[in-house]
């Protein structure tokens, strides 16, 4: 009896987890708080695109900057080196 409780459990805690906790890795704080505003299942985090100032933060962070973005408060491009010396 107590195995099939445990089994029910475990089972009900898989499908809790597969549905409702969101895959984070590689997503700055940022990214994060965006796609909990936009109200995503949990299995739709991984493949959901950002925009805004946490896309740049993790693309800093990742020390990935690509030349058409803009980064930075004037509004020029910098490289990730010039963003590091500030």
């Amino acid at each position: 009896m107590t195995d099939l409780q445990f089994g029910g459990i475990a089972t009900l805690g898989l499908i809790f987890a597969v549905l409702f906790v969101p895959e984070l890795k590689g997503r700055s704080l940022e990214e994060t708080d965006e796609l909990f505003e936009q109200r995503l299942w949990a299995w739709q985090f991984k493949e959901a695109q950002t925009t805004g100032v946490g896309r740049r933060i993790a693309k800093l962070e990742a020390g990935v900057a690509s030349d058409d973005e803009q980064i930075g408060s004037e509004g020029q491009t910098r490289d990730v080196d010039e963003v590091e010396k500030l």
